[in-house]
């Protein structure tokens, strides 16, 4: 070993290596891009996560309300089971749409540092094109203001994974 390191050069100062250099890394130009997609992919996991605790809290105070009252008191309303329901199903299909597409984001990643970015391009279109459904959805029913809102909140969304597509082919 020499007092430079372990690695002794095999060639003299001024000539060219006789050795293969490490290959160079791919281009990781997608790197701040799919990190916010991760991030976003994140967040959408835990609002998922917060609609089904909030079902399951509604549930709950609907069933202890229903139980405390008598049977002939007053006029039944379900409306809390029905917000327990649809507060469940939003969160169970954001946690069933955003899981796998933060899976495939993250190996799409390494696949793309490593020189093949397919994986990463197509999880990227795929999460704008599931982000452009809450946004066109009211556009058939005839409900503008929801399409704006809508719009407003999965905006961000789709711009980043469109330019994270875009960048993972650079």
């Amino acid at each position: 070993m020499t007092a430079g390191g372990p690695f002794v050069p095999d060639h003299a100062p001024g000539d060219p290596p006789t050795t293969l250099s490490p290959a160079p890394r791919a281009s990781a130009r997608h790197r701040p891009w799919s990190t916010v997609l991760l991030v976003l992919d994140g967040v959408g996991i835990g609002a998922g996560g917060a609609l089904l605790v909030t079902a399951a809290v509604l549930a709950v105070q609907h069933v202890v309300i229903v139980s405390e009252r008598e049977s002939g008191d007053g006029i039944y309303e379900p409306w809390g089971l029905v917000a327990a329901a649809a507060a469940g199903i939003a969160g169970l299909v954001l946690l069933a749409a955003l899981v796998p597409l933060l899976v495939a984001t993250r190996r799409g990643r390494v696949r793309a540092d490593a020189g093949r970015p397919e994986l990463l391009s197509r999880a990227a279109l795929v999460s704008a094109c599931l982000a452009l459904l809450p946004v066109l959805s009211p556009v058939l029913l005839g409900d503008l203001l929801t399409m704006v809102l809508a719009g407003v909140v999965c905006g961000p969304y789709v711009a980043v994974a469109v330019v994270t597509a875009v960048r993972s082919r650079d």
